[in-house]
Protein backbone atom coordinates (compact mmCIF):
# COMPACT_ATOMS: atom_id res chain seq x y z
CA UNK A 1 0.00 0.00 0.00
CA UNK A 2 2.92 2.13 0.48
CA UNK A 3 4.40 1.39 -2.23
CA UNK A 4 1.38 2.34 -4.11
CA UNK A 5 0.50 5.38 -2.28
CA UNK A 6 4.97 6.81 -3.56
CA UNK A 7 3.85 6.06 -6.72
CA UNK A 8 0.98 8.02 -6.96
CA UNK A 9 2.80 11.13 -5.31
CA UNK A 10 5.61 10.62 -7.98
CA UNK A 11 2.89 10.75 -10.65
CA UNK A 12 1.58 13.46 -9.48
CA UNK A 13 4.90 15.38 -9.34
CA UNK A 14 5.87 14.40 -12.76
CA UNK A 15 2.58 15.63 -13.97
CA UNK A 16 2.89 19.01 -11.79
CA UNK A 17 6.49 19.41 -13.98
CA UNK A 18 4.99 18.75 -17.01
CA UNK A 19 1.82 20.61 -17.51
CA UNK A 20 0.35 23.05 -14.99
CA UNK A 21 -3.19 21.54 -15.42
CA UNK A 22 -6.35 22.37 -13.71
CA UNK A 23 -7.70 18.98 -11.79
CA UNK A 24 -11.04 17.67 -12.14
CA UNK A 25 -13.43 19.03 -9.73
CA UNK A 26 -14.75 15.71 -8.53
CA UNK A 27 -13.36 12.09 -7.83
CA UNK A 28 -12.62 10.33 -11.31
CA UNK A 29 -10.86 7.28 -10.11
CA UNK A 30 -7.38 5.69 -10.35
CA UNK A 31 -6.29 6.86 -13.83
CA UNK A 32 -5.05 10.45 -14.29
CA UNK A 33 -3.69 12.69 -16.23
CA UNK A 34 0.06 12.98 -15.26
CA UNK A 35 1.54 15.15 -18.00
CA UNK A 36 1.50 16.52 -21.53
CA UNK A 37 3.58 18.14 -23.79
CA UNK A 38 4.70 19.15 -26.85
CA UNK A 39 6.44 16.82 -28.79
CA UNK A 40 7.17 14.04 -25.95
CA UNK A 41 8.99 13.59 -23.05
CA UNK A 42 11.93 12.19 -23.95
CA UNK A 43 12.27 14.87 -26.98
CA UNK A 44 9.85 17.95 -26.44
CA UNK A 45 9.43 20.61 -28.67
CA UNK A 46 8.59 24.25 -29.34
CA UNK A 47 6.02 25.59 -30.80
CA UNK A 48 5.15 28.87 -32.95
CA UNK A 49 2.41 30.77 -34.29
CA UNK A 50 1.86 29.26 -37.98
CA UNK A 51 3.33 25.36 -36.86
CA UNK A 52 0.85 22.75 -38.30
CA UNK A 53 1.20 18.99 -37.69
CA UNK A 54 2.70 19.29 -34.20
CA UNK A 55 2.72 16.11 -31.94
CA UNK A 56 0.77 17.37 -28.55
CA UNK A 57 1.25 13.88 -26.28
CA UNK A 58 -0.98 13.38 -23.10
CA UNK A 59 0.13 10.51 -20.78
CA UNK A 60 -2.32 8.52 -18.93
CA UNK A 61 -1.35 6.91 -15.61
CA UNK A 62 -3.31 4.27 -14.16
CA UNK A 63 -2.57 4.86 -10.10
CA UNK A 64 -4.65 2.32 -8.96
CA UNK A 65 -4.33 -1.28 -8.23
CA UNK A 66 -6.77 -3.14 -10.70
CA UNK A 67 -6.20 -2.77 -14.42
CA UNK A 68 -8.09 -0.12 -16.35
CA UNK A 69 -10.19 -0.63 -19.65
CA UNK A 70 -11.52 0.51 -22.63
CA UNK A 71 -9.97 4.25 -21.63
CA UNK A 72 -10.62 7.08 -23.71
CA UNK A 73 -9.47 10.94 -24.11
CA UNK A 74 -10.68 13.13 -26.09
CA UNK A 75 -9.81 16.88 -26.72
CA UNK A 76 -11.51 19.94 -27.12
CA UNK A 77 -8.72 22.74 -28.98
CA UNK A 78 -9.99 26.19 -29.32
CA UNK A 79 -8.26 29.22 -31.41
CA UNK A 80 -5.41 29.73 -31.93
CA UNK A 81 -5.01 24.92 -31.95
CA UNK A 82 -7.00 23.39 -33.97
CA UNK A 83 -6.14 19.86 -34.98
CA UNK A 84 -4.19 19.00 -37.89
CA UNK A 85 -6.15 18.06 -41.01
CA UNK A 86 -7.23 14.07 -41.10
CA UNK A 87 -6.13 13.89 -37.33
CA UNK A 88 -7.58 12.08 -34.99
CA UNK A 89 -9.23 14.24 -31.77
CA UNK A 90 -9.80 10.67 -29.84
CA UNK A 91 -7.12 8.54 -28.68
CA UNK A 92 -8.19 4.84 -27.43
CA UNK A 93 -6.48 2.43 -25.21
CA UNK A 94 -8.01 -1.01 -24.51
CA UNK A 95 -5.77 -2.37 -21.05
CA UNK A 96 -3.76 0.17 -19.05
CA UNK A 97 -1.83 -1.84 -15.95
CA UNK A 98 -1.94 -0.88 -12.76
CA UNK A 99 1.26 1.83 -12.73
CA UNK A 100 1.62 1.54 -16.40
CA UNK A 101 1.27 4.96 -18.06
CA UNK A 102 0.69 5.03 -21.89
CA UNK A 103 0.98 8.14 -24.34
CA UNK A 104 -1.98 9.72 -26.12
CA UNK A 105 -0.97 11.72 -29.14
CA UNK A 106 -2.63 13.80 -31.09
CA UNK A 107 -1.76 16.30 -33.94
CA UNK A 108 -2.44 19.94 -34.08
CA UNK A 109 -1.98 23.51 -36.27
CA UNK A 110 -1.10 26.87 -34.22
CA UNK A 111 -2.90 29.84 -36.20
CA UNK A 112 -0.35 31.78 -38.14
CA UNK A 113 -1.86 34.61 -36.53
CA UNK A 114 -1.35 33.74 -32.87
CA UNK A 115 0.38 35.74 -29.93
CA UNK A 116 3.08 33.79 -27.63
CA UNK A 117 1.75 32.70 -24.55
CA UNK A 118 -0.36 29.76 -23.10
CA UNK A 119 -3.12 27.87 -24.21
CA UNK A 120 -6.11 25.60 -22.52
CA UNK A 121 -6.77 22.79 -23.86
CA UNK A 122 -9.92 20.67 -22.39
CA UNK A 123 -10.02 17.10 -22.10
CA UNK A 124 -12.34 14.38 -21.37
CA UNK A 125 -11.28 11.02 -19.98
CA UNK A 126 -13.49 7.81 -19.85
CA UNK A 127 -12.53 4.97 -19.09
CA UNK A 128 -13.71 1.30 -16.86
CA UNK A 129 -12.12 -0.42 -13.75
CA UNK A 130 -12.63 -4.18 -12.91
CA UNK A 131 -12.13 -4.54 -9.34
CA UNK A 132 -11.60 -8.16 -7.29
CA UNK A 133 -10.50 -12.19 -8.53
CA UNK A 134 -11.98 -13.93 -11.06
CA UNK A 135 -15.08 -15.29 -8.78
CA UNK A 136 -15.74 -12.43 -6.95
CA UNK A 137 -15.46 -8.91 -8.97
CA UNK A 138 -16.72 -5.27 -9.72
CA UNK A 139 -16.98 -2.76 -12.57
CA UNK A 140 -16.77 0.52 -11.91
CA UNK A 141 -16.98 3.03 -15.03
CA UNK A 142 -15.57 6.53 -14.18
CA UNK A 143 -15.33 9.47 -16.43
CA UNK A 144 -13.63 13.38 -15.90
CA UNK A 145 -12.67 16.31 -17.60
CA UNK A 146 -9.35 17.90 -17.19
CA UNK A 147 -7.86 21.40 -18.21
CA UNK A 148 -4.26 20.90 -20.49
CA UNK A 149 -1.97 23.87 -21.49
CA UNK A 150 -0.22 23.91 -24.52
CA UNK A 151 2.42 26.78 -24.74
CA UNK A 152 3.02 28.71 -27.96
CA UNK A 153 6.75 30.40 -27.12
CA UNK A 154 8.34 31.10 -30.25
CA UNK A 155 6.79 33.69 -33.19
CA UNK A 156 8.83 35.20 -35.96
CA UNK A 157 9.10 38.85 -36.82
CA UNK A 158 10.53 39.75 -40.25
CA UNK A 159 11.65 42.80 -40.32
CA UNK A 160 13.62 45.37 -43.24
CA UNK A 161 16.26 46.91 -41.14
CA UNK A 162 17.90 49.32 -44.13
CA UNK A 163 18.67 49.90 -48.11
CA UNK A 164 22.14 50.60 -50.01
CA UNK A 165 23.97 50.72 -53.30
CA UNK A 166 26.17 47.65 -54.34
CA UNK A 167 27.35 44.72 -52.30
CA UNK A 168 28.30 44.77 -48.99
CA UNK A 169 32.06 44.01 -49.76
CA UNK A 170 31.63 46.31 -52.65
CA UNK A 171 29.12 49.32 -51.92
CA UNK A 172 28.83 52.12 -54.66
CA UNK A 173 26.61 55.40 -55.04
CA UNK A 174 23.84 55.76 -56.77
CA UNK A 175 23.40 58.94 -59.32
CA UNK A 176 21.23 60.70 -61.61
CA UNK A 177 20.69 58.70 -64.84
CA UNK A 178 22.65 55.18 -63.38
CA UNK A 179 20.94 51.91 -64.29
CA UNK A 180 20.79 48.36 -63.90
CA UNK A 181 22.47 49.31 -60.22
CA UNK A 182 22.14 46.82 -56.94
CA UNK A 183 19.83 47.58 -54.40
CA UNK A 184 20.57 45.88 -51.60
CA UNK A 185 17.49 45.72 -49.18
CA UNK A 186 18.96 44.16 -45.20
CA UNK A 187 16.19 41.92 -44.06
CA UNK A 188 16.18 40.15 -40.27
CA UNK A 189 14.05 38.51 -37.51
CA UNK A 190 13.34 40.31 -34.17
CA UNK A 191 11.48 37.50 -33.41
CA UNK A 192 12.34 34.11 -31.40
CA UNK A 193 11.48 31.71 -34.00
CA UNK A 194 12.18 31.39 -37.78
CA UNK A 195 10.37 33.03 -40.54
CA UNK A 196 9.77 29.86 -43.59
CA UNK A 197 9.40 30.57 -46.88
CA UNK A 198 9.85 34.17 -46.90
CA UNK A 199 9.60 36.41 -49.78
CA UNK A 200 10.87 40.01 -50.32
CA UNK A 201 8.49 42.36 -52.31
CA UNK A 202 9.47 46.06 -52.71
CA UNK A 203 7.79 49.18 -54.28
CA UNK A 204 9.17 52.35 -55.08
CA UNK A 205 8.28 55.95 -56.63
CA UNK A 206 10.32 58.50 -58.30
CA UNK A 207 12.75 58.94 -59.06
CA UNK A 208 14.02 54.85 -57.81
CA UNK A 209 13.22 52.91 -61.30
CA UNK A 210 12.79 49.32 -60.28
CA UNK A 211 13.53 46.42 -62.73
CA UNK A 212 13.81 43.13 -60.43
CA UNK A 213 10.74 43.57 -57.59
CA UNK A 214 11.26 40.61 -55.68
CA UNK A 215 13.23 37.68 -54.30
CA UNK A 216 12.65 34.42 -52.25
CA UNK A 217 14.77 34.32 -49.57
CA UNK A 218 13.96 31.08 -47.70
CA UNK A 219 14.28 30.83 -44.26
CA UNK A 220 14.64 33.46 -42.09
CA UNK A 221 15.94 32.65 -38.38
CA UNK A 222 16.03 34.61 -35.43
CA UNK A 223 18.79 37.43 -35.15
CA UNK A 224 19.74 37.11 -38.75
CA UNK A 225 20.83 39.97 -40.75
CA UNK A 226 20.43 38.60 -44.90
CA UNK A 227 21.05 41.36 -47.54
CA UNK A 228 18.69 40.87 -50.32
CA UNK A 229 19.32 42.14 -53.39
CA UNK A 230 17.67 43.97 -56.51
CA UNK A 231 17.97 45.74 -59.87
CA UNK A 232 17.09 49.27 -60.33
CA UNK A 233 18.40 52.60 -62.10
CA UNK A 234 17.66 56.15 -60.98
CA UNK A 235 15.92 58.63 -63.39
CA UNK A 236 18.46 61.19 -65.11
CA UNK A 237 17.25 64.47 -63.54
CA UNK A 238 16.94 62.99 -59.85
CA UNK A 239 18.43 65.10 -56.81
CA UNK A 240 20.45 64.18 -53.96
CA UNK A 241 17.96 62.92 -51.19
CA UNK A 242 16.84 59.50 -49.38
CA UNK A 243 14.06 57.86 -51.24
CA UNK A 244 11.69 55.34 -49.90
CA UNK A 245 11.47 51.72 -50.53
CA UNK A 246 8.71 50.04 -49.54
CA UNK A 247 9.34 46.44 -48.37
CA UNK A 248 6.66 43.58 -47.75
CA UNK A 249 7.88 40.12 -46.50
CA UNK A 250 5.87 37.10 -46.89
CA UNK A 251 6.48 34.36 -44.82
CA UNK A 252 4.91 31.17 -42.95
CA UNK A 253 2.26 30.62 -45.70
CA UNK A 254 0.22 33.55 -45.40
CA UNK A 255 1.68 36.39 -42.78
CA UNK A 256 2.88 39.44 -43.90
CA UNK A 257 5.34 42.30 -42.40
CA UNK A 258 5.69 45.27 -43.99
CA UNK A 259 7.95 48.48 -43.66
CA UNK A 260 10.11 51.71 -45.12
CA UNK A 261 13.66 51.99 -45.91
CA UNK A 262 15.67 55.10 -47.75
CA UNK A 263 17.90 54.80 -50.90
CA UNK A 264 20.33 57.08 -51.07
CA UNK A 265 20.76 59.22 -54.14
CA UNK A 266 24.22 61.72 -54.44
CA UNK A 267 26.25 63.50 -55.92
CA UNK A 268 29.69 62.38 -55.40
CA UNK A 269 32.05 60.01 -56.93
CA UNK A 270 31.94 56.03 -56.22
CA UNK A 271 35.13 53.89 -57.50
CA UNK A 272 34.29 50.48 -57.95
CA UNK A 273 36.22 47.60 -59.62
CA UNK A 274 34.86 46.77 -63.16
CA UNK A 275 37.40 43.52 -63.55
CA UNK A 276 40.43 41.79 -63.02
CA UNK A 277 42.76 39.35 -64.11
CA UNK A 278 46.40 38.03 -64.79
CA UNK A 279 47.81 39.45 -68.09
CA UNK A 280 50.12 35.84 -68.66
CA UNK A 281 46.64 33.97 -67.92
CA UNK A 282 48.19 32.06 -64.75
CA UNK A 283 50.77 32.48 -62.14
CA UNK A 284 53.07 29.57 -61.09
CA UNK A 285 55.77 29.19 -58.26
CA UNK A 286 58.82 30.81 -59.51
CA UNK A 287 57.40 33.31 -62.23
CA UNK A 288 58.80 37.18 -62.27
CA UNK A 289 57.31 39.97 -63.54
CA UNK A 290 53.36 38.66 -63.12
CA UNK A 291 51.42 41.44 -64.57
CA UNK A 292 47.92 41.62 -62.46
CA UNK A 293 45.45 44.29 -63.91
CA UNK A 294 42.77 45.82 -62.35
CA UNK A 295 40.30 47.65 -64.59
CA UNK A 296 38.78 50.57 -62.24
CA UNK A 297 35.40 52.98 -63.19
CA UNK A 298 33.84 55.21 -61.22
CA UNK A 299 30.21 54.86 -61.13
CA UNK A 300 29.38 57.80 -59.25
CA UNK A 301 27.88 61.22 -60.74
CA UNK A 302 31.17 63.39 -60.26
CA UNK A 303 34.58 63.16 -61.27
CA UNK A 304 37.20 61.56 -58.60
CA UNK A 305 40.09 63.44 -57.95
CA UNK A 306 44.24 63.07 -57.09
CA UNK A 307 43.38 59.36 -57.47
CA UNK A 308 46.00 56.87 -56.23
CA UNK A 309 46.08 53.16 -56.13
CA UNK A 310 48.59 50.34 -54.02
CA UNK A 311 48.24 46.80 -53.72
CA UNK A 312 49.17 45.50 -50.39
CA UNK A 313 51.02 41.91 -51.98
CA UNK A 314 50.39 38.90 -48.82
CA UNK A 315 53.21 36.15 -48.38
CA UNK A 316 55.27 35.02 -50.44
CA UNK A 317 54.74 37.39 -53.34
CA UNK A 318 56.74 39.65 -53.57
CA UNK A 319 57.22 43.15 -55.70
CA UNK A 320 58.54 42.77 -59.25
CA UNK A 321 61.00 46.61 -58.11
CA UNK A 322 60.11 49.56 -56.25
CA UNK A 323 56.79 51.08 -57.15
CA UNK A 324 55.68 47.71 -58.90
CA UNK A 325 52.89 48.02 -56.68
CA UNK A 326 51.43 50.80 -56.67
CA UNK A 327 49.65 53.38 -59.95
CA UNK A 328 48.56 57.16 -59.60
CA UNK A 329 45.35 57.75 -61.90
CA UNK A 330 44.48 61.17 -61.18
CA UNK A 331 41.10 62.07 -62.53
CA UNK A 332 38.78 59.57 -62.83
CA UNK A 333 35.64 60.75 -64.46
CA UNK A 334 32.42 58.80 -64.19
CA UNK A 335 31.79 55.78 -66.53
CA UNK A 336 35.49 55.47 -67.88
CA UNK A 337 36.80 52.41 -67.50
CA UNK A 338 40.94 52.72 -66.65
CA UNK A 339 43.17 49.88 -67.21
CA UNK A 340 45.84 49.54 -63.89
CA UNK A 341 48.86 47.32 -64.14
CA UNK A 342 50.85 45.86 -61.13
CA UNK A 343 54.04 43.70 -61.21
CA UNK A 344 55.26 40.87 -58.26
CA UNK A 345 57.09 37.96 -58.02
CA UNK A 346 56.26 34.43 -56.71
CA UNK A 347 58.98 32.83 -55.13
CA UNK A 348 59.99 28.95 -56.41
CA UNK A 349 59.35 28.17 -52.92
CA UNK A 350 55.25 29.11 -52.53
CA UNK A 351 52.81 26.70 -52.38
CA UNK A 352 50.54 25.74 -55.33
CA UNK A 353 48.02 25.19 -55.70
CA UNK A 354 46.98 28.62 -53.75
CA UNK A 355 44.11 31.26 -53.26
CA UNK A 356 45.19 34.39 -52.17
CA UNK A 357 43.83 37.88 -51.64
CA UNK A 358 45.51 40.96 -52.56
CA UNK A 359 44.19 44.49 -50.74
CA UNK A 360 44.00 47.04 -53.28
CA UNK A 361 43.67 50.53 -51.70
CA UNK A 362 42.03 53.54 -54.07
CA UNK A 363 41.81 56.91 -52.33
CA UNK A 364 40.94 60.01 -53.92
CA UNK A 365 40.18 63.48 -52.80
CA UNK A 366 37.32 63.13 -49.95
CA UNK A 367 37.47 59.32 -49.67
CA UNK A 368 39.02 55.95 -49.64
CA UNK A 369 37.51 52.45 -50.76
CA UNK A 370 39.36 49.49 -50.71
CA UNK A 371 38.98 45.80 -52.50
CA UNK A 372 40.18 42.18 -52.19
CA UNK A 373 41.37 41.02 -55.71
CA UNK A 374 41.93 37.21 -55.73
CA UNK A 375 45.37 36.03 -57.48
CA UNK A 376 45.55 32.11 -57.79
CA UNK A 377 49.16 30.59 -57.73
CA UNK A 378 48.24 27.65 -60.05
CA UNK A 379 49.61 24.23 -59.95
CA UNK A 380 53.03 23.06 -60.87
CA UNK A 381 55.14 20.65 -61.24
CA UNK A 382 58.67 20.02 -59.41
CA UNK A 383 61.22 17.82 -59.37
CA UNK A 384 63.36 16.44 -57.44
CA UNK A 385 66.54 13.96 -58.57
CA UNK A 386 69.02 10.62 -56.59
CA UNK A 387 71.52 9.17 -58.33
CA UNK A 388 70.66 5.98 -59.80
CA UNK A 389 73.95 4.53 -61.17
CA UNK A 390 77.39 6.57 -60.72
CA UNK A 391 79.93 5.16 -62.17
CA UNK A 392 83.76 6.22 -61.59
CA UNK A 393 84.99 9.50 -63.77
CA UNK A 394 88.32 8.83 -64.72
CA UNK A 395 90.80 11.01 -66.75
CA UNK A 396 90.26 9.67 -70.66
CA UNK A 397 87.35 7.76 -69.45
CA UNK A 398 84.91 7.60 -72.60
CA UNK A 399 80.75 6.41 -72.75
CA UNK A 400 80.44 5.93 -68.85
CA UNK A 401 77.20 5.55 -68.23
CA UNK A 402 75.41 7.16 -65.53
CA UNK A 403 71.60 7.49 -64.20
CA UNK A 404 69.55 9.40 -62.15
CA UNK A 405 66.19 8.66 -60.74
CA UNK A 406 63.75 11.76 -61.47
CA UNK A 407 60.47 12.49 -59.71
CA UNK A 408 57.89 15.18 -59.62
CA UNK A 409 57.16 15.94 -56.09
CA UNK A 410 54.44 18.60 -57.28
CA UNK A 411 51.02 18.69 -58.06
CA UNK A 412 50.11 18.82 -61.46
CA UNK A 413 51.30 16.29 -64.42
CA UNK A 414 54.45 17.11 -66.51
CA UNK A 415 54.42 16.40 -70.22
CA UNK A 416 57.18 15.74 -72.38
CA UNK A 417 59.75 15.92 -70.12
CA UNK A 418 63.15 15.85 -71.53
CA UNK A 419 66.52 16.17 -69.12
CA UNK A 420 69.87 17.41 -70.36
CA UNK A 421 73.33 17.90 -68.18
CA UNK A 422 74.93 21.44 -68.66
CA UNK A 423 78.52 20.33 -68.12
CA UNK A 424 81.90 22.18 -67.42
CA UNK A 425 85.00 22.08 -69.41
CA UNK A 426 86.71 18.83 -69.73
CA UNK A 427 83.28 16.52 -69.83
CA UNK A 428 81.18 16.08 -72.55
CA UNK A 429 78.97 13.01 -74.27
CA UNK A 430 75.41 12.52 -75.11
CA UNK A 431 73.68 14.84 -72.66
CA UNK A 432 70.24 14.97 -73.84
CA UNK A 433 67.37 12.26 -72.87
CA UNK A 434 63.71 12.02 -73.30
CA UNK A 435 61.96 11.18 -69.67
CA UNK A 436 58.15 11.34 -71.10
CA UNK A 437 55.25 12.41 -68.99
CA UNK A 438 55.69 12.08 -65.29
CA UNK A 439 52.38 12.38 -63.43
CA UNK A 440 52.62 13.86 -59.45
CA UNK A 441 54.54 11.29 -57.51
CA UNK A 442 55.61 9.52 -60.33
CA UNK A 443 59.23 8.89 -61.51
CA UNK A 444 61.92 7.45 -64.33
CA UNK A 445 65.04 7.42 -65.26
CA UNK A 446 67.37 9.64 -66.99
CA UNK A 447 70.78 7.84 -68.36
CA UNK A 448 73.17 9.93 -70.10
CA UNK A 449 76.90 8.90 -71.87
CA UNK A 450 79.68 10.74 -70.74
CA UNK A 451 83.76 11.37 -71.59
CA UNK A 452 86.06 12.67 -69.83
CA UNK A 453 89.18 14.65 -71.65
CA UNK A 454 92.93 13.17 -70.61
CA UNK A 455 93.67 16.66 -69.84
CA UNK A 456 90.84 17.32 -67.15
CA UNK A 457 92.53 18.22 -63.77
CA UNK A 458 91.41 15.45 -60.81
CA UNK A 459 88.70 17.13 -58.72
CA UNK A 460 85.03 17.73 -57.90
CA UNK A 461 82.86 19.37 -60.90
CA UNK A 462 79.69 21.45 -60.35
CA UNK A 463 77.24 20.46 -63.28
CA UNK A 464 73.49 21.49 -63.74
CA UNK A 465 70.49 18.70 -64.82
CA UNK A 466 68.17 20.79 -66.90
CA UNK A 467 64.51 19.50 -67.08
CA UNK A 468 62.11 21.00 -69.64
CA UNK A 469 58.62 19.98 -69.39
CA UNK A 470 54.77 21.46 -70.82
CA UNK A 471 51.72 20.97 -68.61
CA UNK A 472 48.15 21.29 -69.65
CA UNK A 473 47.59 24.30 -67.70
CA UNK A 474 49.48 26.92 -69.19
CA UNK A 475 49.18 25.66 -73.09
CA UNK A 476 51.90 27.24 -75.15
CA UNK A 477 54.22 27.70 -72.55
CA UNK A 478 57.60 25.66 -71.68
CA UNK A 479 59.02 25.20 -68.25
CA UNK A 480 62.26 24.83 -66.87
CA UNK A 481 63.91 23.46 -63.52
CA UNK A 482 67.62 23.53 -62.75
CA UNK A 483 68.79 20.99 -60.49
CA UNK A 484 72.28 21.21 -59.28
CA UNK A 485 74.61 17.94 -59.62
CA UNK A 486 78.31 17.10 -58.96
CA UNK A 487 80.98 15.34 -60.11
CA UNK A 488 84.34 13.17 -59.25
CA UNK A 489 87.11 13.02 -61.39
CA UNK A 490 90.07 10.90 -60.18
CA UNK A 491 93.30 10.09 -62.81
CA UNK A 492 93.64 7.65 -65.40
CA UNK A 493 96.04 4.78 -65.71
CA UNK A 494 98.37 6.76 -67.83
CA UNK A 495 98.22 9.40 -65.95
CA UNK A 496 98.84 7.47 -62.96
CA UNK A 497 101.76 5.63 -64.42
CA UNK A 498 103.19 9.12 -65.42
CA UNK A 499 102.59 10.42 -62.04
CA UNK A 500 104.32 7.64 -60.40
CA UNK A 501 107.50 7.43 -62.76
CA UNK A 502 108.13 11.62 -62.58
CA UNK A 503 107.64 10.60 -58.55
CA UNK A 504 111.21 10.23 -56.09
CA UNK A 505 110.02 6.88 -55.03
CA UNK A 506 109.24 5.86 -58.80
CA UNK A 507 112.95 6.78 -59.76
CA UNK A 508 114.37 5.17 -57.05
CA UNK A 509 112.51 1.62 -58.04
CA UNK A 510 113.32 2.14 -61.66
CA UNK A 511 117.21 2.31 -60.89
CA UNK A 512 116.85 -0.34 -58.57
CA UNK A 513 114.74 -2.58 -61.43
CA UNK A 514 117.99 -1.57 -64.05
CA UNK A 515 120.51 -3.08 -61.36
CA UNK A 516 118.69 -6.54 -60.65
CA UNK A 517 118.58 -6.56 -64.57
CA UNK A 518 121.98 -5.60 -64.71
CA UNK A 519 123.50 -8.12 -62.36
CA UNK A 520 121.11 -10.51 -64.23
CA UNK A 521 122.54 -10.52 -67.46
CA UNK A 522 126.61 -10.83 -65.98
CA UNK A 523 125.55 -13.63 -63.96
CA UNK A 524 124.32 -14.85 -67.10
CA UNK A 525 127.00 -14.16 -69.17
CA UNK A 526 129.72 -15.52 -66.36
CA UNK A 527 127.97 -18.68 -66.43
CA UNK A 528 128.26 -19.05 -70.38
CA UNK A 529 131.80 -17.81 -70.21
CA UNK A 530 132.55 -20.99 -67.68
CA UNK A 531 130.89 -23.31 -69.70
CA UNK A 532 132.89 -23.09 -73.08
CA UNK A 533 136.44 -23.28 -71.46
Amino acid sequence: MERSTALVLALLTISLILIPAQLASAYAGPLIVSGSTWGSQSSPTAVEPGSTYVPYTVYLTNAGQYPVENASIELYPTYPLNFSPGAASEVNFTLIPPGATVPAVFYMNVAPGASDGIYNISSFVNYTVVAGNSTVHSTEVYNFTQCLQAPVTLYARPVAYLAYWGSQSSPTAAYPGMQHGVLTIVVGNSGTGPAYNASVFISAGYPIQLVTDNVSVGTIPPGVQIPVSFVAGVSLNATTGDYPVNVTIHYNNGLTASAVVYAPVSLAPSISVQGYGIAQGNAFPGDNDVVLQVYLVNVGNTTAQDVSTTISLPAPLEPAYPGSTQEIVGMLPPGQPIPLSFKFDVPSSASSPEDLYVPLNVSYEGGSVSFLIPIHISSLANFSSEPYSMPTLSQGASNVKISYVITNDGNASAKLVSAQLVLPSGLSGNTFTYVGDLSPGQSSLATFSLDVSSGTPVGDYAAILELTWIQSNAPGRQFTQEIPVEFHVSEGYVQLLESWFTSTSGIETLVLVVVVIAAVVLAVSLARARRSR
